[in-house]
């Protein structure tokens, strides 16, 4: 099983979610629930040909800024813009 960054681990705990990895991927586990979701339909879209064209991308490209910048994409549309 995949180790995941202890903040992660925290913040899914303290909703009683957890976040597990196996043989089928990953999977968010709470209430008695499992979500599970095949991405790999998508794996062309993070090739350099093609991230230039992505929503978040373009979003994140500001002209003039400085020092380091955040950005969240709270679509929560499991990948989809």
């Amino acid at each position: 099983m995949a180790q995941f960054p202890a903040d992660v681990q925290v913040e899914l705990a303290k909703s009683g979610l957890t976040l597990c990895s196996d043989e089928s991927g990953l999977m968010l586990r709470g209430d008695g629930m499992e979500l599970r979701c095949d991405l790999m339909h998508m794996v062309p879209r993070i090739s350099p040909r093609h991230l230039s064209h992505e929503l978040l991308i373009k979003a994140a490209r500001i002209k003039g800024a400085t020092g380091p910048l955040k950005a969240v994409d709270a679509t929560a549309g499991l990948g989809e813009d």
